[in-house]
């Protein structure tokens, strides 16, 4: 069933035939809790074309994140040297990041991250700091039926469930451990930087910037 390949407009999906679910990942959304939340998940990438075959009897759903706290978990993940996973990392910098050349440092601060990310477009940079947009919507269409957001996950979790007919408790995995992301937002440049380059993300998905950092 699953389509393997290198194309990147392929979708990075979790499919679960029991339930005829499919879970469209999206990085730094919720993916280890959502996908281990229904056992025997089948990881595999799927063309559109596919995707579209499955339907009317499948429900595609994915979950998405305010694209401010997304970054500040990225950056805590993959930069921060005491947070960031070691095994992931190489002479202190996430290897996506040495793959696909960007000019990480070591434990640069995330102001200085955030400026890098927002100069760089989805075409060039890594998944996990693409736009969200860019993975769930072709043809200015989404490639799902149902988007949950990761902020009222247990909400959205049992009614995309419920939907399918479906019963899991969904296990919470991967906590975040920094302070509030609102607090690295102290400077307006920064904010106004991250609200440009997830613009579509802001816009599509209904979010709006922190405040009272």
């Amino acid at each position: 069933m699953c389509i393997r390949d290198r194309f990147r407009r392929d979708l990075r999906v979790v499919l679960w035939p029991e339930e005829r679910l499919i879970f469209v990942r999206v990085p730094k959304s919720g993916n280890t809790s959502i996908s281990r939340a229904i056992p025997e998940g089948q990881k595999c990438r799927i063309s559109i074309r596919r995707l579209k075959r499955l339907h009317p009897g499948w429900l595609a759903f994915s979950f998405v994140r305010n694209p401010w706290d997304r970054l500040v978990s990225t950056y805590h993940q993959k930069v921060d040297l005491e947070n960031a996973i070691p095994e992931m990392m190489i002479d202190g910098v996430y290897r996506g990041f040495r793959e696909r050349q960007l000019p990480v440092r070591p434990d640069m601060s995330f102001e200085a991250f955030a400026k890098l990310v927002c100069s760089i477009p989805d075409s060039k940079t890594d998944k996990h700091l693409r736009s969200q947009t860019s993975f769930l919507v072709r043809d200015g269409r989404l490639v799902v039926d149902v988007v949950g957001k990761l902020e009222r996950v247990d909400e959205d979790w049992k009614i995309i469930t419920h939907k399918a007919g479906a019963s899991a408790v969904l296990p919470h995995l991967n906590r975040t451990r920094h302070k509030p992301y609102s607090g690295y937002y102290r400077d307006p440049r920064i904010l106004s930087l991250v609200a440009d380059r997830y613009r579509e993300d802001i816009d599509r998905f209904g979010y709006e910037a922190p405040s009272g950092g």
